[in-house]
Parts: C-alpha cells; sequence; structure tokens
C-alpha cells in the first residue's frame, strides 16, 4: 500500500465517522436539541484564548481563523494596501474584535491555512527583510503583536488532528464563548466567532467551506447528500436576518453541497 492509498483510507474513515455523528444529531431534534439537553453542560467551559478556527485548535474563547489574520487576508484581496501595511491594519482591526472579549492569550498554531493564503499574498522582499522562511514564521509575528498591543500572553500550540482537516461542518457563534469541542456526542468542527465581526463572520464561514471542499479536506465527497453543515448558534429573540442573507450569498457557490441549520440558546 502506498502513502497515498493510506491517506485516502484515513481520509474515508474519517468522512464515515463525521457523517455518522452528524446523521445521528439531525435524527435526534438537530444542533438545537443538542444544545439545551445534558449532554451540553459544558457548551460554554472555553479557556480564555483566542484560537484559529481550525478544528484541531480547542476550547478557544473567540476563534477567528489566524487568530485575526482572517483580516490580513481580506485587506490583501481587496487590494490596495500591502505587505507590513496591510498586516498592521489587521492587527488594529483583530484588536478592536477582541479588546473587550475577556481573553487571556492569544494563540498561532501548526499547519495554520489562513497564514498559508496570506503568505501567499505578501511579495517575497518583505518576507525576506522580516526574516521568515515559512507561513508559521508569519503566524507567530502575527499574534504575538496583537497580544502585546492588547498587553496579554501569546502562546504557539499544535493542532489536534491529521495532517488534513475532518470536520465535516462549522459552528458559527453569534452568542459568543461557545465550545462544541465541551459537547458530547458532537461532531468534529470549524468554529467561526461571528460576534465580534459579522462581515468576517460570513468570510471565515465561507472559507471554512472552502477548505472542507478542497484539498486539505474531504474534497468532492461533499455532495447534496453527504453535505458540509453550517451550524449557526445566536440567543433566542434575536434577529439575524441580515447576517443570515448575507451568509447564504457568500455559501451561494457551494449549491446544495452546504446545509444550514439555526438553533436559539
Amino acid at each position: 500500500m502506498t502513502q497515498s492509498d493510506h491517506v485516502d483510507q484515513e481520509l474515508d474513515a474519517h468522512f464515515a465517522e463525521q457523517s455518522g455523528l452528524f446523521q445521528t444529531v439531525e435524527k435526534n431534534g438537530g444542533f438545537q436539541a443538542l444544545f439545551m439537553s445534558g449532554k451540553a453542560n459544558h457548551l460554554l467551559e472555553t479557556n480564555g484564548q483566542c484560537t484559529c478556527i481550525d478544528e484541531g485548535t480547542k476550547r478557544g474563547t473567540r476563534r477567528h481563523a489566524g487568530s485575526g489574520l482572517n483580516h490580513a487576508l481580506s485587506i490583501l484581496t481587496k487590494g490596495g494596501l500591502k505587505d507590513r501595511a496591510a498586516l498592521d491594519a489587521a492587527i488594529v482591526a483583530i484588536v478592536d474584535n477582541l479588546k473587550d472579549a475577556g481573553l487571556t492569550t492569544i494563540t498561532s498554531h501548526d499547519e495554520c491555512g489562513a497564514a498559508g493564503l496570506v503568505w501567499g499574498l505578501l511579495s517575497q522582499g518583505f518576507k525576506d527583510e522580516m526574516g521568515w522562511k515559512e507561513a508559521v514564521d508569519l503566524a507567530k509575528w502575527f499574534s504575538s503583536e496583537v497580544a502585546n498591543r492588547l498587553e496579554l500572553k501569546y502562546e504557539h500550540i499544535g493542532v489536534e488532528r491529521p495532517h488534513f482537516h475532518i470536520a465535516l461542518g462549522v459552528l458559527v457563534d453569534l452568542v459568543g464563548g461557545l465550545n462544541p469541542d465541551g459537547v458530547e456526542g458532537a461532531p468534529e468542527m470549524f468554529t467561526v466567532s461571528a460576534c465580534d465581526n459579522a462581515e468576517e463572520g460570513v468570510s471565515q464561514t465561507v472559507l471554512a467551506a472552502k477548505i472542507a471542499t478542497g484539498g486539505h479536506g474531504y474534497g468532492e465527497k461533499i455532495t447534496e447528500a453527504e453535505p458540509f453543515r453550517v451550524v449557526i448558534a445566536t440567543k433566542a429573540g434575536t434577529d439575524n436576518s441580515a447576517f443570515l442573507q448575507r451568509l447564504r450569498m457568500g455559501l451561494a457557490e457551494f449549491g446544495n453541497r452546504v446545509k444550514i441549520e439555526v438553533c436559539y440558546l
């Protein structure tokens, strides 16, 4: 058996497991029922960290792609600011998002997809000037800068997953501080803290879907019959119609390969 065959088998096994977990949740009333059950006693138990949306980074109180590098990705793809100016603007944006979140630590992590995307948009001359050899150097620098601005601790962490993404869904957190890893029977999910910035919440949810349906995730295994789930958690009585409209527009490129559920806590 080749290494590629082994990876394919591992991917198939994870897909079957995660699909089965989603199907079990859906047969028992969906995430609304799961999050309101006794299995969700630890849903609000987080660790005071800002971590990535990556399913391999656990229990973050706030979850932003690359711990804020999502802002740099948005700035660089729109054009205008470049290199250090774009990163500085992203730092200002994420600091503003997080200043009242009650955090203790800003993290970076290994194998960060957001850092990789931003890395590809920076000039080689700038990367050489900063002394960066690979995307993880950018991730470490960015998160440490954010931590310094917020006067918080900085920590570089590993990821608790294989060398590919196994999440078959994303939790879009409009409440703040939700921890899907603390829910018994919950599948692996990306987690996006959309409560801090609705526009970035949409773009990061779309990013999660792109990762899952791309070469670092399940790819073409995700179909209408086996869709990528988008679970939106919000406070009861909150009007999120504008956010939902923008999110559906952002996810339109995936057609029926994406399934949305809204639950109220």
